[in-house]
């Protein structure tokens, strides 16, 4: 079965959203063009969007875009004012009951608490009056170790991603949770993974390695151009960081639907180069770890030579003025001590001048005796 294609979707403004935006808004994309087909609408649609609140530089929130013959709504929790967009809470949406055709969620289901996660999949099932697409990452094989992987990374450079926080904080949903649930509910439904978990690994290693440098924003726009042209349909396919979930509210579920599960079950591709990566990225992050810690620790040493050296610098510049100042009062001291000298010289002078030679005048004495006598 085929699956439906927009040569729009394609547009360079699209391409260069984050690849992990770009997969999920293409996937919810196609999901909803094969409902549309399988109904024969042919009026546009009313889509809810809960929990995508993704503005691009334009403002423009990414579903409207992808689906732009469509009436688009994203409600989130975020305080915006922009089009297409309403404040509102997942858990209590203040709409009539089947007051959209579809409704979906992406990357929502993982930031509610699992006490609230019930309620948030009836609020969603209770919108919408043909569908509910459903989307998140899974705990299923490999997913948490590539999470924690990621978070090692990051903390080794002191960088808290709070959305990979809020995923440890309230657990990654687990698959036999979400399928028990629906069962509950009596839903029809198809599940398929998607975001192919070694590529997802990779890149966002990749991603976070570009976020660490300088200027690197266009850098990253070409970075996710390049692989969601080369690499979105690739990545349709499990191991997956994600699973999908389309969950009828009226019939059955559409024949085409299988064209997605059936992409999903293709085998994992028999690329050398991609099970050597896989292979390897662990220890690569391990060894960027290390890399990262000893650059932040030369770094701090550093910061401590240079404050060290600040330090030195002022004892430097306080011996230099105190040198100064000695060496003034030194001066002063020896004018000083030249001006006692003189002084002490006038008063010999002055001595001399009223006193005479003692023994100059001693002899004369004797001369004058000796005179007298003859």
């Amino acid at each position: 079965m085929t699956i439906p294609y927009d040569p729009r979707w394609e547009a360079d403004h699209l391409l260069a959203m984050p690849f992990d935006q770009y997969q999920r808004y293409r996937l919810t994309a196609e999901l909803v063009a094969t409902l549309k087909q399988a109904a024969g609408a042919i009026q546009p649609w009313r889509i809810l969007d809960v929990g995508g609140y993704f503005p691009t530089a334009n403002g423009i929130m990414p579903l409207t875009s992808f689906l732009p013959e469509d009436e688009t709504l994203v409600v989130d929790t975020a305080s915006h004012q922009g089009p297409n967009y309403q404040q509102a809470n997942g858990t209590d949406l203040p709409f009539a009951d089947g007051a959209f055709e579809v409704v979906t969620s992406c990357d929502t289901l993982e930031h509610i608490p699992m006490s609230g996660r019930g309620a948030f999949l009836t609020e969603l099932g209770r919108v919408a009056g043909r569908a509910v697409i459903l989307g998140a990452p899974h705990a299923t094989a490999g997913v948490k170790w590539a999470e924690d992987a990621l978070t090692e990374y990051l903390t080794s450079f002191g960088v808290t991603n709070p959305m990979l926080a809020e995923h440890q904080q309230y657990g990654i949903p687990e698959p036999q949770w979400v399928d028990g649930w629906l069962h509950q509910q009596g839903a029809k439904y198809v599940a398929f993974a998607s975001g192919y978990l070694p590529r997802w690994q990779t890149m966002m290693l990749l991603k976070h390695l570009l976020t660490a440098l300088p200027d690197t924003w266009l850098l990253h726009q070409r970075l996710d151009q390049t692989y969601n042209a080369r690499f979105y349909d690739r990545d349709q396919r499990g191991p997956g960081y994600r699973r999908a979930y389309v969950i009828m509210r009226e019939g059955e579920p559409p024949a085409a639907l299988q064209g997605f599960v059936e992409r999903a079950a293709r085998p994992e591709p028999d690329d050398v180069a991609a099970d050597m990566l896989g292979i390897v990225t662990l220890p690569l992050i391990r060894a960027l770890t290390q890399l990262t810690e000893g650059q932040r620790k030369l770094e701090q040493q550093l910061v401590t030579l240079d404050e060290a050296h600040a330090k030195l610098l002022d004892t430097y510049t306080e011996a230099i003025s105190q040198a100064g100042i000695l060496e003034g009062e030194k001066r002063g001291q020896q004018q000083q001590l030249e001006m006692l000298r003189w002084q002490n010289e006038l008063l010999h002078q002055r001595l001399s001048r009223r006193m005479g030679n003692p023994i100059s005048r001693l002899a004369t004495r004797v001369q004058r005796r000796q005179n007298k006598k003859g």
